[in-house]
């Protein structure tokens, strides 16, 4: 964390170029919630396939062991 600068040793170049790429806050914060809702959605899919999934094997493995059982 050497590179950190803290604002009272800003230079005023370092200020200028902070400046020129600034976002509003109001359009940073838009995207961060619609980023943030974006991988909500994604993890939320996942889980909900993990659960699909685990159920699938559970249903496998029980067909499984009464096909075993009557064989």
């Amino acid at each position: 964390m050497s590179d950190l600068i803290l604002p009272e040793q800003e230079t005023d170049d370092v200020r200028q170029r902070r400046d020129a790429y600034a976002s509003r806050p109001k359009q940073l914060a838009r995207w961060l919630l619609i980023s943030r809702d974006q991988v909500k959605a994604k993890y939320q899919a996942a889980k909900v396939e993990l659960n699909r999934v685990n159920v699938r094997v559970a249903d496998v493995s029980k067909s499984r062991d009464n096909w075993k059982a009557k064989g």
